[in-house]
């Protein structure tokens, strides 16, 4: 199975995530809109898409292979993501750094995305391993 279809695919989904979080940022979103909850859209998407480019080079993969693959889309995705938001709670955050505003993002980061990615990665998974078969 070819890695760089998950990883290129997390690394890109991961990027627009903080992207998308840190022009809320700088708009002045309010912490409890809407819009906020869309940054969560990023992960079945990249699922999706990750999925999409498998099938393109691999017709006849198993349901195991497949979620594997969207396993690692997702590790790729959240180790960016975790990544961006410690470097943005260190440099952009106004107020000042404790151990734990650290410990509440890490755990918000790790949590929310990783129980999203999951259950899109066995969505994903079990859809196109029962639909899209040739």
């Amino acid at each position: 199975m070819n890695r760089t279809i998950s990883t290129r695919t997390g690394l890109l989904a991961g990027l627009c995530i903080l992207l998308y979080t840190l022009w809320l940022q700088k708009s002045g979103v309010p912490p409890r809109s809407p819009l906020v909850l869309l940054r969560f859209a990023f992960v079945p998407a990249a699922t999706v898409i990750a999925t999409v480019f498998l099938y393109r080079y691999y017709a006849g993969i198993r349901f195991a292979d497949l979620f594997t693959h969207c396993a690692r889309t997702l590790a790729t995705l959240v180790v960016v993501v975790l990544l961006g938001d410690i470097l943005a709670l260190l440099l952009l955050s106004k107020e000042p750094f404790t151990w734990g505003a650290l410990n509440r993002t890490l755990m918000f980061s790790v949590f929310t995305y990783t129980l999203v990615g999951l259950l899109s990665a066995f969505l994903t998974s079990l859809l196109f391993h029962n639909f899209a078969k040739k």
